[in-house]
């Protein structure tokens, strides 16, 4: 049986980006978020916690915040019944200033039941 879930998620990425190499910086975050989601995909949650600074925050669906230690006891129960999952992205919306990256974009997930 598959499932299609949407979900908006905000992923706060801490990099330093200049003024010149915007586009650059801007195609590294896109890139970093669809590895972020193949490895949540791949249910590498070791991967997950090195692309997240430690303080950073997971927001679910249902208002809560999870903080990183917290995301793989959060999602393997789920998990552990889903035979496959494939994450797509789309409409992803970048903002910069000279610290901080915002990635904003939407998810399709799709996944079997086992």
């Amino acid at each position: 049986m598959k499932r299609f879930i949407f979900l908006l998620l905000s992923v706060f990425i801490f990099t330093q980006c200049s003024q010149d190499d915007r586009s650059s910086d801007r195609q590294q975050i896109e890139q970093l978020v669809r590895k972020f989601n193949k490895a949540f995909d791949e249910k590498d949650f070791a991967a997950i916690g090195e692309m997240m600074a430690s303080d950073a925050y997971w927001y679910t669906l249902n208002g809560r915040v999870l903080r990183v230690t917290e995301i793989k006891p959060f999602f393997l129960p789920m998990m552990s019944r889903w035979h496959s999952l494939e994450t797509k992205v789309k409409d992803i919306e970048i903002k910069t200033d000279e610290k901080l990256a915002v990635a904003r974009y939407k998810s399709q997930f799709e996944f079997t039941r086992r």
